[in-house]
Order: structure tokens, then C-alpha cells, then sequence
């Protein structure tokens, strides 16, 4: 399972660009997508190949459908994963969620996004 939330989390990462320079049809933005399941947490921290532009707390999560195709790794139409990137605060000795940077999502729908 660990190696398919890197892959996820990898692909979330390209889709995440890939949608935000494409100019066709957008993917939906699911209001409730902290209410799903919470798939996995991690913090990048600067120094990290990828700290420019995705250094912060990533949160993932899926919808029911997602989470059967984490099981299985078969992903049917309506699956929905989010990429929630949140910068870091430091607090009285804590490092803190600051405000949010990004919300990335992908959203299997073979005929909309072939």
C-alpha cells in the first residue's frame, strides 16, 4: 500500500500541473473533500527536490471510489482524489498548519478526460 500512495501521491503532483496549464474543461472542485477518507499526511520540508513549489503539509484524500481503487488498484469512473498543500507555521514549539497554498485534484472520467 505504501508504494501505491507514492505513486498516488507522484501522480497527484503531474496531474496537479498538468491541470492547472491545460485550458480545456476543468476538473470539478469537490467542496467536501475533507469529510473522505484521509489517504495519507506528509511534510516537505526546503531542501527537498520538490520544496519549490510544493514545500508545506500535504494531506491526501479520497472519495469511496478512490479508496476501493487504492484496495485494488482498479479506479472507476467517478474516483476522485485530493491534494491538499497547506504552508507551515511555527508556534510556541509546534509546527502549525498556515494557510492553505493548494487544492489539487484528479478525477477519473474517461469519456471528459481521455
Amino acid at each position: 500500500m505504501k508504494s501505491k500512495l507514492a505513486t498516488i501521491t507522484g501522480s497527484l503532483i503531474l496531474v496537479f500541473s498538468s491541470v492547472c496549464q491545460a485550458d480545456g474543461d476543468k476538473v470539478p472542485y469537490p467542496n467536501d473533500y475533507r469529510n473522505w477518507t484521509h489517504v495519507k499526511s506528509m511534510v516537505i520540508k526546503p531542501g527537498h527536490p520538490l520544496a519549490n513549489p510544493f514545500q508545506g503539509i500535504h494531506h491526501i484524500y479520497g472519495n469511496d471510489k478512490a479508496i476501493q481503487g487504492l484496495k485494488n488498484g482498479i479506479y472507476s469512473d467517478g474516483s476522485v482524489l485530493a491534494f491538499d498543500l497547506i504552508n507551515t507555521m511555527e508556534k510556541d514549539n509546534t509546527i502549525q498548519e498556515g494557510e492553505r497554498k493548494l487544492v489539487g485534484v484528479m478525477h477519473k472520467d474517461v469519456k471528459k478526460y481521455a
